[in-house]
């Protein structure tokens, strides 16, 4: 019998995943891996990809922030759209259109992921300060708005689906 790896992409195989309900996801770069996320293409092809999501009705985007080895998100797939298809997309996606522009092949992402299913809608805003946050505590800047690559800064706010958190959309 083959024994998997502890942290196997196996692992989200039987876990919760419906529609309409917050996680909060950190996803990393494959290991050994050197893809700096945070240059600013790169960066800005993984934020194009969530606003795409989100424009064509597949996510609910709470927030994100793109560090240089890893990604945190705080979404919830958008019915009839599920967490493992959501995630699936979003990372092939990127990950193809980041080697095509870094001109390099092979894995990008890690093959898991972390998430956890946010019990109430009081949860999100502690998941969004630690994100912001991150940047700051990895000393990559001084404050959390001055991070480029973040859903806190001022021309992505007005993007994100605060309307259906606070329940004035379906």
């Amino acid at each position: 019998m083959e024994q998997r790896p502890p942290h196997s992409a196996d692992l989200r195989k039987y876990r919760f995943d419906e529609s309409n309900r917050i996680y909060f996801i950190t996803k990393r770069v494959a290991q050994g891996n050197r893809v700096d996320l945070a240059q600013a293409p790169v960066a800005g092809l993984i934020v194009q990809t969530l606003f795409w999501l989100l424009e064509n009705q597949r996510i609910w985007l709470l927030g994100f922030v793109v560090m240089p080895d890893h990604l945190h998100l705080v979404l919830a797939p958008r019915a009839p759209h599920e967490l493992h298809t959501v995630t699936q997309n979003l990372f092939s996606y990127t990950a193809r259109q980041i080697n095509t522009h870094l001109r390099r092949q092979g894995a990008l992402w890690a093959e898991e992921y972390y998430e956890h299913l946010l019990a109430s809608r009081e949860k999100v805003q502690p998941c969004l300060d630690y994100i912001y946050l991150n940047p700051v505590r990895k000393k990559l800047v001084a404050q959390a708005a001055d991070w480029p690559f973040s859903s806190l800064r001022p021309e992505y706010h007005e993007r994100l689906s605060w309307r259906w958190l606070q329940g004035l959309e379906p």
